[in-house]
């Protein structure tokens, strides 16, 4: 990202937190570190990795819908607009996230109750360190999230309330909690969320040309 955008712009984001919400939420947060937490939302973090296929399965083969294929396609279009859309915001806005922007604000290390979690800690903070990764504002776990659950909610009100609700609001805790995203990155994924499904329906509902 550096060979397109040299500059780190983490030091915009944290005051626009200051400026915005009035402290650093991800400081804040030190005081519940604990080993059981930091389990709990490691999970709802993973979960990013896991969400997308398991609702597409979800929305296509277990829901009676009119139309399981095209809300199948639309689902999948409105993710990968998403995504497309925030590496957009990478390049004209890299930030390295306030771990590894500002490793002096925090007074403790987060340790996780099994030896995955702490292995995962370890080595995705040096891995960070090492490499020229520049995907903070927006979060797309974040924004992820918010369409899964939007279209969980519009189609399956269970699979919204007791799977797609819990992880997806563990996960946006577990994005400041864990030190990868600052609070004005969730904001900015909000609007990243509701682009996505708006351009998705736009794009879907455009007649096709007869030929």
């Amino acid at each position: 990202m550096h060979k397109l955008n040299p500059i780190d712009w983490d030091w915009l984001l944290l005051k626009a937190d200051h400026a915005l919400f009035g402290f650093d939420v991800t400081v804040w947060l030190e005081k519940f570190n604990s080993p059981v937490i930091t389990e709990v939302l490691i999970i709802s973090y993973f979960s990013y990795y896991v969400l997308p296929t398991l609702s597409a399965v979800v929305f296509y083969f277990m829901l009676r819908q009119t139309n399981p294929y095209e809300n199948l396609r639309r689902f999948i279009l409105a993710l990968v607009i998403g995504w497309y859309a925030a590496f957009i915001f990478y390049v004209i806005l890299p930030a390295a996230g306030p771990d590894i922007a500002f490793p002096g604000h925090y007074s403790s290390t987060l340790k996780g109750l099994s030896p995955l979690t702490n292995y995962y800690l370890e080595t995705v903070t040096t891995y960070l360190k090492t490499s020229e990764v520049r995907n903070t504002f927006p979060s797309m776990h974040f924004a992820i999230i918010l369409m899964i659950n939007f279209y969980a909610f519009k189609w399956s009100k269970k699979y919204f309330w007791f799977c797609t609700l819990p992880l997806g609001t563990g996960l946006a805790i577990a994005t400041l909690y864990l030190h990868q995203h600052y609070l004005i990155d969730l904001v900015g994924s909000v609007f990243v969320a509701w682009f996505s499904v708006w351009l998705a329906v736009k794009i879907m509902n455009k007649p096709t040309a007869q030929t």
